[in-house]
Order: C-alpha cells, then sequence, then structure tokens
C-alpha cells in the first residue's frame, strides 16, 4: 500500500493493458463491494425461504476467471489454468458453506424426471456446478501440453488427477455430514486430509511401496518437458 501513496503510480498488466497500479486497486476494491452487496442479497433471500437460480454464482465464478486470467500472461491456457484454479477453489468453498440436505437430492431429482428445469436449477448445488465447470478446464489443461518456462515442467495429466482429488475430498465431506456427527464434519475431513495427503504417502513411501503411495496422493515426478527452441521472455511464463 505505500506504493499506491507515494511518488509516481506504477503500472498493473492486465491482459493486453497497461494500468495505473492506483486505479487498478480502485475498481478491484469496487468489484469486492459489488459481490459482497450481491452475497448478503442471496443470503438474505436464502434465510427467507426463497429459491434463486445460481445465476449470481455463476456470474461470480466467471468474472473471477477473467479477472484472474488477465493477470497471468495472456493466453487460452492460462486462463484456462485461472479457470480451472477458482472452479476447483470455488468447489471446497460451495459444498462447505451449504447444507447438506439428503431432502434437497430427492427434490433434485424429482424436478429432474418431471423436466422442470428452473426447479432443477434452483435446487442445484452450488459445488456441482462449480466441479461441473472445472472439468472442461481439466480436460483442456491436459490435451494442451504447454510448457512451463517458470518450472521446467509439463503439467500433463495432473489437472484431471487434481480433479478426482477434489472429488474424492468432497465425496469424504458430504460422508462424515450423513454421519452421526455432522457437526464435526468438516474437522474429520481435515483429519482425513492431513492423513491421505501427508501421513501415509509419506509412510509408504518411506517403506519403498510407490505403488500404494500412488494410489494416496504421490503420483511419481512431474515428467520434464523437452526445452522450448526459442528462450522465453521475461513477460511470458509460457512458451507454447
Amino acid at each position: 500500500m505505500a506504493n499506491l501513496s507515494d511518488g509516481p503510480a506504477p503500472r498493473i498488466f492486465w491482459y493486453a493493458w497497461a494500468l495505473n497500479q492506483r486505479d487498478f486497486v480502485q475498481f478491484s476494491l469496487f468489484c469486492a463491494v459489488f459481490w459482497c452487496m450481491a452475497a448478503n442479497y442471496r443470503l438474505l433471500s436464502q434465510a427467507l425461504g426463497l429459491r434463486k437460480p445460481p445465476s449470481a454464482w455463476l456470474g461470480f465464478i466467471v468474472f473471477l476467471i477473467v479477472y484472474l486470467g488477465g493477470l497471468l500472461p495472456s493466453g487460452s491456457y492460462a486462463l484456462a489454468t485461472a479457470g480451472f484454479g477458482v472452479c476447483g477453489g470455488l468447489t471446497y468453498l460451495g459444498i462447505v458453506a451449504e447444507s447438506q440436505e439428503a431432502m434437497r437430492i430427492k427434490r433434485l431429482l424429482d424436478y429432474y424426471r418431471q423436466r422442470n428445469w428452473r426447479r432443477v436449477a434452483e435446487e442445484l448445488p452450488l459445488s456441482w456446478l462449480s466441479f461441473s465447470l472445472a472439468v472442461p478446464f481439466a480436460l483442456y489443461l491436459s490435451a494442451n501440453r504447454v510448457h512451463f518456462a517458470w518450472f521446467e515442467l509439463s503439467l500433463h495429466s495432473y489437472p484431471l488427477v487434481a480433479l478426482l482429488l477434489i472429488w474424492r475430498d468432497c465425496a469424504i465431506y458430504v460422508y462424515f455430514c450423513y454421519g452421526k456427527n455432522p457437526q464435526r464434519a468438516l474437522n474429520l475431513t481435515l483429519l482425513a486430509a492431513v492423513l491421505l495427503y501427508g501421513v501415509l504417502p509419506g509412510l509408504f513411501g518411506a517403506l519403498g511401496i510407490s505403488g500404494l503411495s500412488a494410489l494416496f496422493f504421490r503420483y511419481g515426478p512431474i515428467p520434464r518437458s523437452p526445452p522450448c527452441s526459442t528462450p522465453p521472455c521475461n513477460a511470458a511464463p509460457f512458451c507454447i
């Protein structure tokens, strides 16, 4: 914040535009206030029992993808990377923020059989929507093996692996929500995550059982891609 108050305003690159950093920060704060107001309105509607389609959630996803994608180097691959990160993160947020009710799933299936698409949209969990949008981004990232000059690696099929890990974590959380102690579902899920991501892979890796370790988290070293034919410039960390 000291850089925003003294001296000439620095420039920030967003997509192909060089913007004044003060103006960009003010624009970002304005967007944050707008989405906070929209979220408060939706929470009030939910408290009053008014069902609405997830149009605001979808708009928030699109906004974050466009906003964060502009901060990465230009290109469809960078935009897809931002989209996958946003949708994956909001999948976790959505499944924790919403109450897990079996009757809601039953209503959703009943409306689907009746072809009542508006009611289906109103009952659709936000985490389902976020996860569904993350699937095409993961497929695109896996199909286009773009070389990361910063890390000297390609993602290959790792976005699909991350997508399955998100699915596994959400399934564990829903399982605990439907268990005997739903109030402790989040704590139990975090404990399970520590075991699955840290303890068990490290234990099997220390024992030399790499096959069992790969079933949990460690899928071996990321294969390195061949070096780029041309040296990457400082402004573009992707070599396509």
